[in-house]
């Protein structure tokens, strides 16, 4: 229990770290080369932490639910080796944040949005719409193949590298 509240101690620190360095990201708003050229705005910061700290919550919520107790230690006598509750332990722990990153690859861009809920799970307002017209039979052109309109825009993949 020490040590898993060590390790909390730490995530939480370096996620108050970056922060408390890029908490004035957010106030310049100026238009990156790619963004100007491209339309590619890339996750600062402050949205990484946030969405990393978002998924290790998630994750956390659903590990927690179990009454499981691990046995920890090397003796070959099992009365003699310590019992932890899974949800107290650093197991739970490092088995929550190994998939994290990857779950940033759920979220989607929503251009619509100017603030930090940009990225949000779900298919955005425009994307919704040019579907349905695609299903009503609309020809819709926006440069790109309709296979890739629902994988992983270049922003959601810099989130997730980013992380």
């Amino acid at each position: 229990m020490k040590n898993l509240s060590r390790i909390f101690f730490w995530i939480f620190s370096i996620f108050y770290i970056c922060h408390v360095s890029y908490g004035n990201e957010d106030e310049d708003e100026s238009e990156t080369p790619e963004e100007e050229m491209y339309g590619v705005k890339y996750a600062r910061n402050c949205e990484v932490c946030k969405y990393l700290v978002v998924e290790l919550e998630n994750r956390l919520s659903e590990t927690g639910k179990t009454h499981d107790v691990i046995e920890m230690g090397y003796q070959l006598d099992p009365a003699t080796r310590k019992k932890t509750k899974y949800a107290k332990s650093e197991l739970r722990l490092l088995e929550s944040l190994e998939g994290i990153c990857d779950r940033l690859l759920d979220y989607n861009i929503h251009k619509e949005r100017k603030d930090s809920t940009r990225f949000a799970k779900g298919m955005s307002t425009t994307f919704k719409v040019l579907h349905d017209l695609v299903n009503k039979g609309v020809k819709v052109e926006l440069g790109i193949p309709e296979e890739l309109w629902d994988k992983p825009s270049a922003e959601v993949t810099n989130l997730k590298n980013a992380g």
